[in-house]
This record gives C-alpha cells, structure tokens and sequence, in this order.
C-alpha cells in the first residue's frame, strides 16, 4: 500500500491570492460606490430638502441599501473575479453617467 502526498499545484495559493486581491479591492469599491452615490444625492435629493451627505455617509447607506436588496441568486453567479471587479467599477460610472443625463433634463 503507497500513500500519495498531497502535492500543492497551486490551487490553493490562487485562493489565498484571491481572497487577498477581494480584501484589497474592496475599500476602493465602497468608496467609488460612496463618491457616486453621494453625487448623485446632491443632484437629487438635496433640491428636493435632503441634507447634503459626504462620502462616508453614502458608503453606509450603500452598504444598508446592499445588505436590504441582497439578490439570493448571486450564489448561482458564475462570473470570473476579474469580470466582478471590471463590474464593481463599471456600474457605478454607468450610473453615474445615467445620473448626470438625467439631471440636464431637471
């Protein structure tokens, strides 16, 4: 009877690699998703009565909003981590421009 040793081929310094990339990404995200929300707060809501929010604020929100809306099939996503980051810094610019579209027609 031989025992095989379990050789590393690399998958799991590829995870450790990916869950140190996600950690390192993810303050930038949340403060991206901030500045914009808190813009797009000023555009809308501020003429509206709103209070004025600075970016710490909008990034709590965010994260309120997140948690809330959560989608229970993001578990059945099978998007590349690359293609979630270029999504994480995509949508908000969409937004954003969405935002600034609409508010030349205020």
């Amino acid at each position: 009877m031989t025992f095989k040793s379990s050789a590393n081929n690399g998958n799991e310094c590829v995870g450790v690699i990916a869950i140190v990339f996600a950690l390192a990404i993810t303050a930038p995200i949340a403060m991206w998703w901030g500045y914009v929300l808190s813009v797009m707060w000023g555009w809308f809501l501020v003429p509206l009565g709103a209070p004025e929010i600075g970016v710490a604020h909008a990034i709590g929100i965010a994260g309120l909003v997140a948690m809330m809306a959560k989608n229970s099939n993001a578990s059945k996503d099978y998007k590349s981590l690359s293609g979630k980051v270029a999504e994480a810094f995509v949508a908000p610019l969409v937004t954003l421009a969405i935002g600034w579209v609409a508010k030349t027609f205020m």
